[in-house]
Order: structure tokens, then sequence, then C-alpha cells
């Protein structure tokens, strides 16, 4: 068996994990994503025009080229330890939602269960929250009929667990109100309260209970799809479309519940994109041909941290990057954002106020276009050039300064803070327009916007940036960790995109307690 050890001979042990190890391979999980994204297909051809958003990591996998999507966590619905995400705060999911009259969230657990924590309790605990930080907007309150606010938990979480959730509920709407303030273009779009609604494979009833149009409902719905069958693994077949022959290609497979869960642990650095595309060519290849078949294809590709997939580890054989918090498609303008350029859901965004651009990998040549100064982020563009900031804005127009991910160096932005401000701060304070490129990921590119923001301007009561007294950029501001996150909150809703790992923020705040500490002792 190819996972045994081959200079030793092999233990129980050994045996039990190899077998493992094969039914859990990238073949068996490819055909498992396969049959599962029929069922997606089902659920979105019942609602056209709905959105769909894959819920990252897991959904990705489900949903082929997505426009949008949104990062609810698991963590935050495990019993005892909810909480409401200040660092994600998946606005553009309300927007969607608001404007569309519904959404489509699709996600897949491997762990027996039919639904994933994130739709148990995350996705709930969210649509409460926001419905109450709306009423508090609106001057209501959420005991009025017209409005629910309330609560609303699938029947399988206990009573007692429900009312330990409720009684959190209003603070949670207070810290979202506090690091986001500027919801009233929600509030004024938002013209039914959110409210979940939970779909399976084998909801044996969910196509008689949702015939009908969204708009007939008392609510918006939030539609969450969970793709995969709770029964555990068993042998199935998959039927594909006809062969150059004309026969129907059937290929017998080891079925995977949430096989898109842990993808460090399968898919050996390849992306969901590079599946779809070649979804069939993979399984053709077979148990024994479709994971070399993938090392071909992801071979010079950069992975989501801007870096090559690392081959030649079995177990795993995943990337070193980051990929807690990849790209979420539909790079657009958000709460509050005005759009800079048309024709394009993936596109670089303003920070609403100021003349700060954010863009990704994909938005380079755009950005180019729109600003005066590029500073480059990405992992990829390798050691920065070399110079003064001041002296290679003025020469090239650029400045590459590479923040590796938060995984690989924990204090990595930290280090090019100081250089991020020198060339920035000075350009904005002239009336420049900045873009800030960074990986796909956007970890680093959230957390340098943030610092800059800091820097620059203060938040007023309404949300809004203002330049701080003496002029934009004068002194070191003393920042608090609540800062970040309200300054977060900004970059969130200008880029959906903003959802940088709690260890980039932590490097922020630390650079400007740094700078207080140093000023003090001067």
């Amino acid at each position: 068996m190819e996972y045994l050890p081959r200079n030793e001979v092999p233990t129980l042990t050994h045996v039990l994990r190899a077998l493992k190890r094969a039914e859990h391979g990238l073949y068996n999980c490819i055909a498992s994503i396969v049959h599962d994204h029929e069922f997606v297909e089902d659920v979105t051809a019942r609602y056209p025009g709905v959105p769909v958003l894959p819920n990252l990591r897991c959904g990705g996998w489900y949903v082929p080229d997505p426009t949008h999507t949104c990062a609810f966590k698991s963590t935050d619905g495990h019993s005892g330890n909810w909480s409401f995400s200040t660092t994600r705060l998946n606005l553009n999911v309300a927007q969607l939602s608001a404007r569309h009259g519904g959404c489509i969230i699709v996600d897949a657990t491997r762990r027996g269960k039919r639904f994933p924590d994130a739709f148990s309790k995350t996705l709930p605990i969210w649509a409460a929250v926001v419905n109450r930080a709306v009423a508090q907007l609106r001057g209501t309150t959420v005991d009025e009929s017209d409005w629910d606010a309330a609560l609303h938990l699938p029947a399988w979480v206990p009573d007692s667990e429900a009312h330990q959730i409720g009684l959190r509920l209003d603070g949670w709407a207070a810290d979202l109100l506090h690091v986001c303030p500027d919801l009233h273009g929600l509030a004024g779009t938002l013209l039914k309260p959110l409210r979940c609604m939970w779909l399976a494979p084998d909801s044996r009833t969910w196509g008689d209970a949702m015939d009908g149009s969204l708009a007939d409902l008392a609510f918006t719905p939030l539609i969450l799809a969970s793709a995969s069958l709770s029964s555990g693994r068993q042998r199935r077949c998959l039927e594909l479309g006809p062969t150059a022959d004309g026969d129907a290609l059937q290929l017998p497979y080891d079925y995977v519940p949430g096989a898109g869960d842990d993808e460090e642990t399968w898919a050996g650095g390849l992306s969901p994109e590079v599946m779809w595309q070649h979804h069939r060519q993979l399984l053709e290849a077979g148990p024994a041909g479709a994971e070399a078949l993938a090392a071909r294809l992801m071979a010079g590709r950069p992975g989501p941290g801007g870096l090559l997939p690392r081959q030649g580890r079995r177990r795993g054989a995943g990337t070193c990057t980051d990929q807690h918090h990849p790209l979420p498609a539909g790079l657009g303008p958000g709460v509050g954002a005005q759009a800079p350029a048309a024709g394009s859901s993936r596109r670089p965004v303003v920070v609403p106020g100021t003349n700060l651009f954010l863009a990704l990998d994909a938005d380079q040549d755009r950005l180019a276009l729109l600003v005066d100064l590029v500073l480059d982020l990405r992992t990829a563009t390798g050691e920065d050039c070399g110079a003064a900031p001041g002296a290679t804005a003025a020469r090239l127009g650029m400045l590459a300064l590479p923040v590796p991910p938060c995984k690989r160096d924990k204090a990595g932005l930290l280090r090019r803070l100081p250089a991020v401000l020198d060339a920035v701060c000075p350009a904005l304070r002239g009336g420049r327009r900045v873009g800030m490129l960074g990986d796909a990921g956007g970890d680093a590119l959230a957390g340098a916007a943030v610092a800059v923001l800091a820097a620059l301007y203060s938040i007023d009561a309404a949300g809004g940036l203002r330049p701080r007294e003496g002029g934009p950029g004068t002194g070191t501001p003393a920042v608090s960790k609540t800062d970040v996150q309200r300054y977060l909150g900004v970059v969130a809703a200008a880029s959906p995109a903003a959802r940088p790992t709690r260890g980039m923020l932590k490097q922020v705040f630390a650079y400007f307690h740094a700078e207080q500490a140093r000023a003090a002792a001067g």
C-alpha cells in the first residue's frame, strides 16, 4: 500500500493510518465534492438570481467560481464559547441579502452532523446581532412586533443553550455598533429582518417547504445549504457525462462526508478553482494518478499567499501559506465605499473619506491606473528595492515591502510598518492617491491598512474618518486594541476581503504601543 513505510515492517497502527489516508485521499474527496455539488445546484436552481456564497474555507470547494463569499467560523458557535466576531463582520452578506431579498450560503461538515456549528449557531447569532443593531439605529426596540430581532436557532439546539446565548445578544450588538457604527446604509436597505433557514440533502420535504417566492416571507432568508450527506463513509458510483465514445463515465469511489474540510490533509496544494477546471481529468486519472496530476496542474502556480505549493510532503502535502483567510471573491465596494471603476466585481476599492485604495493580486493593473503610488506588500515580490521609501516612491511610483504570512513570520508586518508609514503618510498628507497591493489572502493588506488609518485619522461618533488634530500623521497617536478593531471595521466596510488574522492585528497594536512607550521614555 502506497502510504505504508517502505523500510520497516508495518505495525497495526501503520496499517490503520494508511487505510484512513487512502480512504480520505484526493480522488475520493474530489468525487465526493462533485457528488455533493449536485445538491447545491438543485438549491440554487430553485432560486435564480439569489446570490450564492460559499462559507470559507470548506464551502469554497462546493461552489465553482463564486462571485461572493463569506467566512463564518464554527468555533464562534461551539457550546460555551459563543461569540460574535468583530474581525469577521461579513457585512457583505447582509448587504447582498438586503439587495436581493435573501442569499444562499453553502458549507459542509464531516463530523457526523447534518450541519456545521457555523450554520447551527454562528450564523443565527450573527443574524440576531445585525437585526438588533439595525433596530437600535432606527430607534426601535427588539420587542416591537414589526421587527423580529429575536434569536432563532434550529430545533436541535437545547433551550438552555439558546437562553445563555440570548443573554449576550445586546452586548454583541453594542460591540458591532462600536466597531462599525456606519450601518445606516444597511438600516435603510434591509426591509425585513434576517433569519436563517436550514437545508440538507436528507431534508425530506425541503423541496415542498421552499416552494414559493422569497418575497412572500416575513423575513429576509439566509438559506443555509449543508452540501454533504450526514451518513458515514460508503462505497458509491459517480456518473459523469459521456466520453468521446458516447458512453457515460461511471467511477466508483468511497464517499467522504464534508470532503472539502481540512484541505491541508488531502488537497496537496490543489485549489478549488483548478480542481473544478480539471475535475474530470483528475477523476479519470483514478486513485493512483490523481495526486500526480494535481501536482502537475499546480506546478508553477502561486498559492493563496503568493507562494508556490510545497511538494514532497506526503501527509497533507499542502502549502506553507496562511489559508485561514483566503480571498473572498467578489472584491468590490462594501458599506459606504465608492466604486472607482465599473464593469468588474473584482476591483480596487477606496476607503471612504481617504485617498487610500486597497487591491489584491489580480487587481494590480487596475490599481496602477488609479493611484500615484503603489505599495506592494505581496510575498511574491521578494525583497524590497533597497532604496529609501521616499526615494523609491518618487522614482518608480512603486515601493515593494513584502510581508510574509503571519504563520511564517509572527513579526513580519511589525518590522515593515515603519517603512510603510514613512512612505504612505507623507503621500496622503500631500493629497496623493496611494494604493496598497496585497496577496490573495488579504491578511497583510488589511493589517497595513488598519495601521495607516490609525496613524492618520480618528473615527468620529458616526463612524467616519477625520484627520487627527494638528494634521494627519502628526506624532504617533495612542491606539488601543479596541481602536484597532474599529479601524478594521472601516477597512472591512470598504472591502469584504479584509479579514486579517489575529496575529496581524496584534502586530499593529504592538507597533503603536511600542511607539507610545518610546515617546514617553524619550
